[in-house]
């Protein structure tokens, strides 16, 4: 049975669905048409792991029921088997490809407050922090903790976890950026 609710806001197209810049806020475009989405609820934003959550994933392999925590785990290992075996880089890149493919269709079904470019997908930036976390793990093992190598591959997926979690704020999270409600402004300047 068909929910004509949910029919307003399904795209029947095989065109493509450009999402940056989108039109008005809650819209996107296809096919040179608007096309409603809808707002951003409580229940979509399980889909985007906080950057903590996501760092566990990434450095210490646990189970994780989050797709996006388990596809950047792989992606751990995935890299790790590259570096360990060049006879698989073929293999690891095309796992690698479809992995980001797969994050980047989930985070594409949470429509952005924003219309904000990047320059890089969360797909794109998740395996760059796989990349990170891997080499930074690497160097733990091989050089120690007090290491300047080790230090400086952390430091680079410190830099990362908080690009990831400006990106993902930016684009799904404006709380900070309403202005404040007119009966709490009392009109002095602080």
């Amino acid at each position: 049975m068909d929910n004509p609710q949910a029919d307003r806001y399904r795209v029947r197209t095989s065109q493509p669905v450009h999402r940056f810049p989108s039109g008005p806020q809650g819209s996107r475009w296809v096919g040179g048409e608007p096309v409603r989405t809808p707002p951003i609820t409580q229940e979509h934003r399980y889909r985007l792991p906080a950057r903590d959550r996501l760092l566990i994933a990434l450095c210490r392999g646990l189970d994780d029921t989050d797709p996006i925590c388990s596809w950047a785990r792989e992606l751990v290992q995935l890299h790790g088997a590259r570096r360990e075996s060049s006879a698989r880089a073929a293999e690891c890149d095309c796992r690698r490809t479809e992995l980001t493919a797969r994050i980047n269709d989930l985070t594409n079904t949470v429509e952005p407050l924003l219309a904000i470019t990047y320059p890089q997908t969360i797909g794109v930036l998740i395996d760059r922090m796989a990349v990170a976390a891997e080499q930074a793990m690497h160097q733990l093992a091989a050089s120690g903790a007090r290491s300047e190598r080790m230090h400086q591959a952390w430091t680079q997926l410190a830099e990362l976890e908080l690009e990831y979690s400006d990106l993902v704020s930016d684009l799904f999270y404006v709380d900070n950026l309403c202005p404040p409600h007119p009966s709490t402004d009392t009109g002095h300047k602080r």
